[in-house]
């Protein structure tokens, strides 16, 4: 029996030059409480656009500390090309003038590192707020058929 992913679980995109970095916060995105699946993991900024050309996640999270393009770039770029993508930074960066450059240049949520599963849920809560489950409506003209062979 294979493992299928769960067809209603958020698609996450990891940016971060440090795999062992991305391995960390994979884990903690798929232990956090809400459905979510890791579905590429890349290490910057042409990596990531080359990939959203061909594959649309729900969700970008992103360390700005990344070498050649920085992380802050990153995000510009990334709101230019995909304007309704999610970005969640997750990030050692801990000056407000930083983390308010990345809201301001697109970031729609900012953690810092190091990152627990429930500041993961409360950012993807907040991103993604849940549905709640509604009840079909009732007909507003319960027992009457608008087809003409049953009237």
């Amino acid at each position: 029996m294979t493992d299928q992913p769960d067809p209603q679980a958020l698609r996450v995109v990891l940016v971060d030059d440090r795999p062992e970095r991305r391995q960390l916060v994979r884990r903690v995105v798929e232990t956090c409480g809400v459905p979510a699946s890791v579905v590429a993991e890349v290490g910057g900024q042409e990596e990531v656009i080359a990939l959203l050309e061909i594959d649309r996640p729900d969700l970008v999270i992103i360390e700005i500390q990344i070498p050649v393009e920085a992380g802050l770039e990153t995000i510009a770029a990334l709101r230019r090309v995909h304007p309704s993508l999610r970005i969640l930074v997750c990030s050692f960066h801990r000056r407000a003038v930083t983390k308010q450059r990345a809201l301001d240049l697109g970031a729609d949520e900012y953690i810092e590192k190091p990152i627990s599963p429930s500041d993961v849920k409360a950012a993807l809560t907040r991103l993604f707020p849940p549905v709640p489950d509604r009840p079909p409506p009732s007909p507003p003209y319960a027992g009457i058929s608008a087809d003409p062979h049953t009237a």
